[in-house]
């Protein structure tokens, strides 16, 4: 069932994972094993398609080890997905693939059940400041010009970048999609999930950009500059 004045449901099954930021934008792989997510995957597979919903957010760093069979907290901004994908492997563990749709503010739910659930409330970037959107399309265009600049130092490796740099068709997602490809760092890739401001996930993206291009014009292109997914 969802809310009818946000479009979402009112409540999400949960996997959080450490040191892992999922962003919207891009479909990530993930393997499923441990047996209360299993059952998740379980459950998800009964829902039609459009309902195989779950946020992923990421445990919030500071949480021990003995405390993950149980329920340490996770940072409340996390990224609700729909899977796209979800197949049994051999082993009984499962494949899946998530789309990511939208930042989200969860709200932790009691439950009886395996696994972990939360209410996805809408969370939104602040009002623009008066001139912040001429900057921002400045901001915009030097990203996409840095980015296809990177994509052709690196080559073959970074087709990807190079399709998403050029395709600006929905900003809001290509940002998203871009931070998925060039941010490794999980705290950076927290901060710019949970950014209110435009202008600082573009100022996040031109400093990484940066960097990269810095790297490739003193080390050389290599596959290993670009995160993983």
């Amino acid at each position: 069932m969802t809310d009818g004045a946000s479009g979402l449901p009112q409540s999400v099954p949960v996997f959080p994972l450490p040191d892992h930021v999922f962003l919207p934008g891009l479909p990530v792989p993930y393997r499923i094993f441990e047996p209360r997510y299993r059952a998740l995957a379980r459950d998800l597979l009964k829902l039609p398609p459009p309902e195989r919903l779950l946020a992923i957010p990421r445990l919030t760093p500071g949480w021990r080890p003995e405390e993950y069979e149980f329920a340490p907290p996770f940072d409340p901004v996390a990224t609700l997905g729909q899977v796209i994908h979800c197949a049994p492997l051999p082993d009984g563990a499962f494949h899946v693939v998530v789309q990511g749709l939208a930042r989200v503010h969860l709200e932790e739910l009691p439950t009886t059940g395996p696994y972990r659930l939360a209410r996805p409330e809408p969370y939104e970037d602040d009002p623009p400041h008066p001139g912040e959107r001429a900057g921002r399309a400045g901001g915009i265009d030097a990203v996409a010009q840095s980015a296809l600049r990177l994509a052709k130092m690196i080559g073959p490796p970074a087709e990807e970048l190079a399709r998403l740099a050029a395709d600006r068709s929905d900003e809001g997602r290509w940002i998203f999609s871009l931070g998925s490809v060039l941010l490794s760092d999980a705290d950076e890739r927290s901060r710019f999930l949970a950014s209110r401001s435009p202008g600082e996930r573009i100022d996040i993206l031109l400093g990484q950009l940066a960097l990269l291009l810095h790297l490739v014009g003193t080390k050389g292109p290599g596959r290993d500059l670009l995160p993983e997914g």
